[in-house]
């Protein structure tokens, strides 16, 4: 609808008063926690038309949403629901299309804990089919799935269940998988036309953590880990040690204008330690940095 959703992390007041003046405070409410008159911060999701920003008016013409601490990245599924991650607390925050807010827990893992939530790890798929979440607190490589529409959550354990125990560092820190991101492709796979699920683990939390693109094919309609696929699932790690990988984008493009002409691949990763980006691109079914 045009509309924008913000995830709001908190502000100090001081800064609120700086920007906007004591009287047009944008963070009010419930989503504050007041400790002291320049100690206070607050956690919520703003939703704004750019046609109706008005900074006389309650939240500038706006929504705000309270949240728990602490919102990070955003997403939409296919229906218009929206995700939000909270990197302190195992909730995800869900507002439908209707504006009614809801706290979800996340769920069990295996070992009967709760699975942890993260900001960067929020990602819709092309089809808005469905929502993945992962948090980089997990070691296990645990994904959570919400399928369009739906409020309860799923837990994939693909990842899990196949973890690297030949890992070059030791049996035990390959078998780490803290995942930090995703991106979503209907151009996977060797024939470029599998739905495929790129997690990007990271070493921000421990330093001898596999920092890898891990790549899950999916079926066609997003619902669970085709692992007997064209490609299944396969694992690329990252050249160097402990770069801090933080972000993962796929770049998909016909290699010309011709009909039947060859698609080109490539997986770029942000490395926030090293402030460095590393490309890795497919060719004759093999993956080279």
């Amino acid at each position: 609808d045009g509309s924008i959703w913000v995830a709001l992390k908190g502000m100090y007041t001081s800064e609120v008063y700086r920007r906007v003046g004591k009287d047009n405070n944008i963070c009010t409410g419930g989503s504050w926690q007041l400790h002291s008159e320049d100690d206070r911060v607050g956690y919520a999701l703003w939703n704004i038309h750019p046609d109706h920003f008005d900074m006389t008016k309650s939240a500038f013409g706006g929504t705000l949403y309270p949240a728990r601490k602490s919102p990070v990245m955003i997403d939409i599924d296919g229906q218009g629901n929206v995700f939000t991650g909270q990197d302190s607390v195992p909730w995800v925050h869900r507002v439908d299309t209707k504006g009614n807010a809801q706290q979800i827990a996340m769920p069990k893992g295996p070992d009967g804990v709760q699975i942890p939530t993260s900001g960067p790890a929020v990602v819709a798929t092309p089809d808005g089919s469905a929502i993945f979440i992962a948090s980089l607190m997990n070691e296990e490589g645990l994904i959570v799935q919400f399928r369009s529409g739906e409020t309860t959550p799923r837990v994939i354990t693909a990842l899990r269940d196949t973890r690297d125990t030949n890992y070059w560092a030791s049996p035990e820190q390959g078998l780490q998988q803290r995942i930090i991101h995703f991106a979503c492709s209907n151009h996977g796979g060797w024939d470029y036309g599998q739905n495929t699920l790129y997690a990007l683990t990271s070493s921000l939390l421990e330093p001898q953590a596999p920092e890898q693109i891990i790549a899950l094919q999916f079926t066609e309609d997003w619902s669970k880990p085709d692992l007997d696929g064209d490609y299944g699932l396969m694992r690329l790690t990252l050249p160097g040690y402990n770069k801090g990988a933080h972000r993962i984008c796929i770049a998909e493009g016909n290699s010309s204008s011709s009909p039947g002409a060859h698609m080109l691949r490539r997986a770029f990763v942000s490395n926030t330690l090293s402030n460095t980006i590393t490309m890795a691109k497919s060719k004759n079914r093999e993956w080279n940095w």
